[in-house]
C-alpha cells in the first residue's frame, strides 16, 4: 500500500476556544484508514511555515501519493510546493474547491501538466480511496471516476463516481482520530440549494440527502466525549436543508451537545423559523448572515433574492438570541460604488456587528464570468481589481475608505486571512494563506448583551 501525505492550510488562526482544523482532510484520512487499513497516512496542516519547511517535512515522510486540499488561500503555496515535490515515482492529486480546470488555465499555473497528475472535481473520500487502490499503476488515473487526469494533450474528465451517503462516510470523530481541544466541526448536509453567481458553493452539485438522525446522534456523542466546548457548523447555513435540521434537532435533544456551548453557524434570513431560533437560544450562538448587498437589482442578477422587510424581521429576531454579524462584499461586479455605500451605511445602523469582504473571483462561479467579461483580477490572490461598474482607481479608494471607517468605528482589519505584504513579490508570501482583506466592525452594545446572556 502507498504512503500518503495530505496537505492542508487553514486561513483561520486559533483564538480563545476556537481551534480550527480541516475537517475535509481528516475525513479523507478516516476514509483511507477505514477502507485501506494498511495504508500509512499523514496530515500536514500549517499556516505559518516557509515553503522550505513544507518541503522538508513532506520529503522526510517520503510519500508515494500527495493529496492536496486546494482553496484560494492555499493554491499559490501548494502549486509551487508541487513543482518541488513532483517526480516520476510520485503522484500529486489536487482536490477541494479550487481544484478546477479554470484555475489551471491561469498564467501562474499553466505549467500544471508538468507537476500535477490529476485533480478531483467532486467529493474526495471515495476518489482518494480509489486512487490508493490504483497505486502504482499511473495509467489507471486516466479512467478513474471523479478525476481529471492529463492525457498528454488535455485534462480528461471522467464521470462522477457514485458517492456514499453522508451517514455512510467514515467519521474521524467516531473513529477517535482527533485529539481533544479542537473545535468541533459539524456537517449535516453537503452543497447549497442556492445558485449565487459570486459563490462557488451553489455551483457544485447539491446532495438532496442529509445525515441521518442515528449518524448525528453518534457524531454528537463522539464530540461530547472528546470534550468539545465549541461547535462550528460547516454547512452552507443552519436552515437551508429542512430534513438536516430536523435530524440535528432530534439528535441534539438526545445528546445535548450544543446547549450551553458556543455554537457558530451561518443563517439564511428568509428561511428563519421558530425552531431555528430555539436552537440558537439554547447556546452561546454566533451567527453570520451573508447579506452581500441591499441592491435588489444586483442581487437579482447574481441569483440571490432579497426582500428588505423579511431581512429586517429576521435581524430583529436573531439579534435577540445570537451574537449576529452581517457580511457584505465590496466589489460585486454587478454593483456600483454608490449602491455599495448605501448597503454599508444601512447595515451600520442595525443592532449587529458588520464584516466587509473584498470580492474574490472564485473557480466555477466568478472565474467563468470573469473570463467572458471585462473583469480584472489578481490570478494568485483571486482578488477582483476592476469590473464594468468598478473603476480601478475608485475601487482602490473605496477599500482605503472602508479601512478608515472601520478603524474610526473601533473595528479592525483581519490578520487571520492576510492579504500579501509583498504585492510585487508574490513568492515572498508562499507558505501562509493568501486572500482578500476583511474588516470587522463590532457593535459593542450588541456584543455586551450576548456576553452576559445566559443560554436557554
Amino acid at each position: 500500500m502507498p504512503r500518503i501525505a495530505l496537505l492542508t492550510m487553514s486561513p483561520w488562526e486559533s483564538e480563545g476556544g476556537f481551534k480550527p482544523f480541516s475537517l475535509a482532510v481528516w475525513r479523507l484520512k478516516a476514509a483511507l484508514l477505514r477502507d485501506s487499513p494498511d495504508v500509512e497516512v499523514k496530515i500536514f496542516d500549517a499556516n505559518d511555515w516557509s515553503l522550505d519547511a513544507w518541503q522538508a517535512a513532506i520529503e522526510d515522510f517520503a510519500p508515494d501519493i500527495v493529496g492536496v486540499s486546494a482553496y484560494v488561500w492555499s493554491f499559490p503555496t501548494f502549486a509551487e510546493l508541487s513543482r518541488r515535490l513532483s517526480r516520476p515515482d510520485r503522484w500529486l492529486i489536487f482536490g477541494g474547491p479550487s481544484a478546477r480546470q479554470e484555475m489551471l488555465t491561469l498564467s501562474p499555473y499553466a505549467d500544471a501538466p508538468q507537476w500535477l497528475d490529476a485533480f478531483c472535481f467532486t467529493e474526495g473520500e471515495s476518489v482518494m480511496t480509489a486512487v490508493a487502490a490504483c497505486w502504482p499503476d499511473r495509467t489507471r488515473l486516466l479512467s478513474l471516476p471523479g478525476l481529471a487526469a492529463w492525457d498528454g494533450a488535455r485534462w480528461s474528465h471522467n464521470a462522477r463516481p457514485l458517492t456514499r451517503g453522508l451517514s455512510e462516510l467514515a467519521s474521524p470523530y467516531q473513529m477517535g482520530l482527533l485529539p481533544p481541544g479542537t473545535t468541533a466541526q459539524l456537517e449535516t448536509f453537503r452543497g447549497c440549494p442556492m445558485s449565487c453567481s459570486f459563490c462557488q458553493w451553489g455551483i457544485l452539485p447539491a446532495r438532496k440527502e442529509a445525515a441521518s438522525r442515528a449518524f448525528l446522534i453518534a457524531e454528537l456523542s463522539a464530540l461530547k466525549a472528546m470534550g468539545a466546548n465549541e461547535v462550528f457548523m460547516v454547512d452552507a447555513a443552519l436552515n437551508l436543508h429542512s430534513s438536516a435540521f430536523t435530524a440535528l434537532s432530534e439528535a441534539e435533544a438526545e445528546v445535548g451537545l450544543i446547549a450551553g456551548r458556543e455554537f457558530v453557524t451561518e443563517i439564511y434570513p428568509t428561511r428563519l423559523k421558530p425552531a431555528h431560533l430555539d436552537l440558537l437560544a439554547s447556546a452561546k450562538s454566533f451567527v453570520g448572515i451573508g447579506l452581500q448587498s441591499t441592491d435588489r437589482d444586483a442581487m437579482r442578477r447574481i441569483g440571490r433574492p432579497y426582500t428588505a422587510e423579511n431581512f429586517q424581521r429576521a435581524i430583529a429576531q436573531l439579534s435577540e438570541v445570537a451574537m449576529t454579524t452581517i457580511e457584505i462584499i465590496v466589489g460585486l461586479p454587478d454593483e456600483t460604488p454608490e449602491r455599495f455605500w448605501e448597503t454599508f451605511e444601512h447595515v451600520l445602523r442595525l443592532p449587529v456587528s458588520v464584516r466587509v469582504f473584498q470580492s474574490l473571483i472564485l473557480p466555477d462561479a466568478g472565474l467563468l464570468q470573469a473570463q467572458s467579461s471585462d473583469i480584472r483580477f489578481d490570478p494568485r490572490s483571486m482578488r477582483m481589481l476592476s469590473s464594468p461598474t468598478w473603476n480601478p482607481a475608485v475601487y482602490r479608494e473605496t477599500l482605503a475608505a472602508i479601512h478608515r471607517r472601520a478603524v474610526d468605528l473601533g473595528g479592525w482589519y483581519s490578520r487571520s486571512w492576510p492579504s500579501p505584504a509583498h504585492p510585487d513579490d508574490p513568492l515572498a508570501e508562499l507558505g501562509r494563506p493568501l486572500g482578500g482583506p476583511m474588516w470587522t466592525i463590532p457593535d459593542h452594545t450588541h456584543e455586551r448583551h450576548h456576553r452576559l446572556r445566559v443560554p436557554g
